[in-house]
């Protein structure tokens, strides 16, 4: 059985703990507001919420396999130039993504979310002002939106969105 701990309430957050049966503990960290998205409630919202994760990958065809076969995502491929394609991921209520082959040979896979926001173009500075590298400067998809992307100080890397104007 689980117990809650901790309670840290400017977080919504509560640290659960559950004995194991060699006595030892397991520390178990619990989120009300992702437990509310698998409900499908959403209590408020996060002011930049992440919106799009990608997966920039050494092989599509076993990644859409593997992933399709894990989690039973839909998968379409769009086509966005000669020769390539987008494969976008369908999940629901939850936040979506997309997958692609990488671009170069030395391009390792690895998942990549991307947070909403109002303005990209002061977003992007003021993340460079805060020592982000810029790794994808200001960036039209199609008729969708920008993005752009950033490594922070401590080298994660983030997308950020911004949809066009409706």
């Amino acid at each position: 059985m689980m117990s809650p701990e901790n309670q840290f309430p400017l977080f919504g957050v509560r640290l659960w703990t559950r004995r194991l049966p060699n006595k030892n503990r397991k520390f178990v960290l619990y989120l009300p507001a992702a437990a509310s998205l698998h409900r499908g409630e959403r209590e408020g919202n996060m002011a930049h919420p992440f919106v799009h994760v990608e997966l920039t990958t050494t092989d599509i065809g076993k990644a859409k396999s593997f992933y399709q076969s894990l989690f039973h995502w839909e998968l379409n491929d769009v086509e966005v130039g000669p020769g390539r394609t987008y494969t976008m991921i369908g999940v629901g209520d939850g936040t979506g993504g997309g997958m692609m082959q990488a671009p170069g040979p030395r391009m390792p896979s690895a998942w990549l979310p991307y947070v909403l926001v109002d303005d990209i173009r002061a977003t992007t500075e003021k993340a460079r002002s805060l020592g982000a590298t810029v790794c994808l400067d200001i960036m039209e998809v199609m008729d969708m939106g920008s993005l752009s992307i950033i490594s922070d100080p401590t080298g994660a890397m983030l997308g950020f969105w911004q949809p066009k104007a409706k």
